[in-house]
């Protein structure tokens, strides 16, 4: 079941998933590790947030799409970024840009979710489905 969507100018190239609760204090780097060869991961993730790089608002508007539910596992996106957890003890999921200024904001039974991060390409993706299932 889709839960919400939202198609903007996010002007930074970031997607945050977060906690409402947990805003400001995430537990998030300060920039993107990089490996050996100077490549980025597509996302990091804390216990109660996950920043995404998509493509730059510059170059296009990104779509972004959340789904709950173990059904919807596997459905969304063509290539799979890959899979975390994320705490959302406010039960109260807030997907946003990185100024929180466009976001969309949905209640969901508190506690523990699991998240498949799927897009449309590996790096800078204009499409991102979120699949989340509750854990426990």
């Amino acid at each position: 079941m889709q839960l919400a969507s939202m198609r903007q100018d996010l002007g930074w190239g970031l997607v945050y998933i977060t906690d409402f609760s947990h805003d400001e204090d995430n537990g998030l780097p300060d920039a993107f590790p990089e490996d050996t060869e100077g490549k980025q991961p597509a996302f990091v993730s804390s216990e109660t947030a996950t920043v995404i790089l998509v493509q730059h608002g510059s170059d296009g508007d990104v779509q972004v799409r959340l789904w709950a539910g173990a059904d919807e596992w596997g459905k969304h996106g063509s290539i799979e970024l890959g899979v975390t957890r994320i705490s959302i003890p406010s039960g109260q999921i807030r997907v946003s840009d990185v100024l929180r200024e466009k976001f969309f904001q949905v209640c969901v039974p508190s506690g523990r979710y699991r998240v498949q991060i799927n897009g449309d390409a590996r790096n800078n993706a204009a499409e991102i489905d979120l699949v989340i299932v509750k854990e426990g």
